[in-house]
């Protein structure tokens, strides 16, 4: 059971607000009488290959001091026994901004942060930039763990208000593939 002192913060939100610091960051209350962490883990300990994709689309969740991160990860790559987490985007023309992919490289590793507990990654996984138009593949990016994912997301509430003034915290952790 979830403390009810607990703030609960979508990954969107994050990271949204990880590239504009004017975001009000919605802290929400989670009404349920079950933490989304023990739902989840109820459900994982009937995993199997053809459900795995079904239960990530459900969500995880990590709780980090009175913060409870939650998110919905977009897909799955076997890689041996092991899986990679891919994030899906769309955009509308095959050019898009170095903040879209600041934002969805962030997204991410928050992902992989919460379900790095609960699954067993691979080290690489893969941020995919999809036409609007056409649904073809315009870019790829592999994505890693960021292993100060916790200090910046603390980083991230303390901006958003107004606690500290100091730059962007943004780790170079992708690469074009």
């Amino acid at each position: 059971m979830v403390e009810r002192s607990c703030r609960f913060l979508k990954t969107s939100d994050l990271a949204r607000a990880y590239v504009n610091w004017t975001t009000d960051l919605e802290f929400r209350k989670y009404a349920q009488s079950h933490s989304p962490g023990t739902l989840m883990h109820n459900e994982l300990k009937r995993v199997t290959p053809k459900n795995l994709q079904y239960l990530l689309q459900k969500f995880f969740s990590r709780r980090t001091g009175n913060m409870v991160i939650t998110g919905v990860i977009d897909g799955v790559r076997e890689v041996g026994k092991k899986v990679s987490l891919v994030e899906f985007k769309t955009v509308a023309e095959d050019r898009f901004s170095e903040t879209l992919v600041d934002m969805a490289t962030f997204q991410l590793q928050l992902y992989i942060w919460l379900s790095e507990r609960t699954l067993k990654l691979f080290k690489k996984h893969y941020l995919e930039f999809y036409s609007r138009a056409t649904g073809n593949l315009i870019a790829r990016y592999e994505v890693r763990r960021d292993p100060h994912i916790e200090e910046t997301i603390w980083y991230i509430v303390a901006k958003c208000y107004g606690e500290i003034s100091s730059q962007s915290p943004i780790q170079e952790t992708k690469e074009v593939v």
